[in-house]
């Protein structure tokens, strides 16, 4: 299994201290750095290109949803995981906007919770490694692309390859369409989103890449047989 690279953004000294000193191996990961504003962690990722990064809201000259914010923009984007005491439903939504992997309250989460959300990234990450170089690379352009309006020909046109070529590989590899396997991908995150988010609906057709609310709702129902706000509750 590979090894993940973990940054640590935050101005709380005690926090790092005992971040530093997490057992990262046991979650096949190592730390690599740490930074103690938003600015300073602009600054390293260039340099470090951490894999997974954990990171405060409350720090000084850039807080870390705008950090996390501009480093999607800038970079290829590692797995962010918030660890702050901001936990309300205000900065809960911001976070899954910018597709935060986990959010954990400062104080509150122990060592194994926070070993789990590890785990899950690098398990799940693992899964694609029986994939073909060019199928992990359309799962992770879904995966980082959800919200917008991705398409197969759009992912062949950035990996200069044919549409055809690329979608017959991906079928061959998974044993399913490209439009059936993103369409699974956005179900999967919406559901999610339903049960564990204070988002309203359309703001859930819009994290999935659907924008049309009355669309959304149609395609969640035959999927799952339940509408979103059934599903809800």
């Amino acid at each position: 299994m590979d090894t993940y690279k973990v940054l640590c953004v935050d101005d709380d000294l005690p926090i790092l201290m005992a971040l530093r000193h997490f057992d990262w191996e046991r979650c096949h990961c190592i730390w690599c750095g740490e930074a103690h504003n938003g600015k300073e962690a602009l600054d390293l990722l260039p340099e470090l290109k951490p894999d997974i990064v954990l990171v405060d809201i409350a720090m000084p000259v850039i807080d870390g949803l705008e950090f996390i914010r501009r480093a999607k923009g800038e970079f290829s984007s590692p797995r962010f995981i918030i660890i702050s005491a901001h936990c309300d439903f205000n900065y809960a939504r911001q976070a899954i906007r910018f597709g935060v992997t986990d959010y954990l309250a400062k104080g509150e989460y122990t060592d194994e919770e926070l070993r789990n959300t590890l785990l899950k990234i690098t398990r799940s990450d693992e899964i694609e490694h029986p994939y073909r170089f060019e199928v992990q690379t359309v799962i992770k352009a879904i995966e980082q692309q959800l919200q917008e309006n991705i398409t197969l020909e759009i992912i062949a046109d950035q990996m200069k390859l044919t549409p055809n070529y690329l979608g017959t590989l991906f079928f061959k590899q998974t044993k399913k369409h490209f439009r059936d396997y993103l369409l699974e991908v956005r179900m999967k995150r919406a559901r999610e989103l339903l049960l564990n988010s204070p988002l309203k609906i359309y703001e859930i057709a819009e994290q999935v890449g659907i924008q049309n609310q009355q669309y959304f709702c149609s395609v969640f129902t035959k999927y799952y047989g339940k509408s979103p706000s059934q599903f809800r509750r």
